[in-house]
């Protein structure tokens, strides 16, 4: 079975926002607020805003 795009491609941008987002839970004193998750999509708009628009959502279904 064929998939309709490679994920492959938004491995390492996937691996960097949940490792972002694990550290940044990790390093909170109050248990992970929300707040803290700014740094992980951090990482997801700086990939977003360098790609077409029509690639979107390859980024955003690997982040999620």
């Amino acid at each position: 079975m064929r998939f309709p795009f490679s994920f492959a491609s938004r491995m390492p941008l996937a691996f960097g926002y949940f490792l972002t987002a694990a550290l940044a839970a990790s390093l909170t004193a109050f248990g992970g607020g929300v707040a803290f998750m700014w740094f992980a999509t951090a990482l997801l708009i700086a990939d977003l805003l360098c790609r077409p628009r029509h690639e979107w959502l390859r980024s955003i279904v690997a982040c999620s």
